[in-house]
């Protein structure tokens, strides 16, 4: 073309900028944390993104792709040639030239998982329900392993851990009653001998194998 030109953009990449241009859209790794001596990371995320999504957003990524490549540091011309801002959390938008802010919530689906994304100007947080607890290094909002705590259960009742939650069940040879505890056999009848009679037709039930 006389006076003018397009680029042949490979695989992968997006022409921009009515063709003067390749994006590189190109999903690969994000990484959490890049080691600059031995050039190693580590801190993989649980989602692929783009290396703009990964190195651009607001504490996301700090490496990207396999082998990992180091992402630019913030307020370096290598960062702004990559997001278009020397800031974190925003980029260039290739149709208009502006600024605009990214929204983490929106174009990375992972991020929060398991809790609500709230996109804030420059940067996102999450916040996680009842149950859960936010991990700020992968990102999402993790379950809370009562079980883990500490004694939650009364005596002679395992704790099982559910999402965002958990449950007592009476271990093996024992029953719960209608006060609520898990007593054995033996102790179901002695306690059924001492009740008022109107409990005592409904504890010896409870003490009864199953037909």
């Amino acid at each position: 073309m006389i006076g003018n030109y397009t680029c042949i953009c490979p695989a992968d990449y997006m022409q921009v900028n009515g063709g003067h241009n390749c994006m590189d859209m190109r999903k690969s790794y994000c990484y959490r944390n890049f080691y600059s001596d031995n050039r190693t990371c580590d801190g993989e995320l649980t989602f692929n993104m783009t290396k703009k999504m990964c190195c651009c957003s607001y504490n996301i990524g700090r490496a990207w792709n396999k082998p990992c490549e180091q992402c630019p540091v913030p307020s370096t011309n290598e960062f702004a040639i990559l997001c278009g801002s020397e800031r974190p959390g925003y980029y260039i938008d290739i149709t208009t030239g502006r600024v605009i802010d990214i929204d983490e919530c929106r174009e990375i689906p992972g991020v929060c998982e398991n809790g609500v994304c709230i996109n804030m100007i420059g940067s996102f947080r999450c916040e996680c329900p009842v149950g859960f607890i936010y991990n700020d290094k992968l990102l999402i909002c993790e379950d809370i392993d009562e079980c883990q705590n500490g004694p939650v259960c009364q005596q002679n009742a395992d704790c099982l851990n559910m999402p965002g939650s958990y449950r007592c069940e009476c271990k093996a040879g024992y029953r719960f009653t209608p006060t609520g505890q898990c007593l054995g056999r033996g102790m179901i009848t002695e306690i059924s001998a001492e009740a008022p009679v109107s409990d005592r037709h409904r504890l010896l039930e409870d003490d009864e194998e199953p037909r």
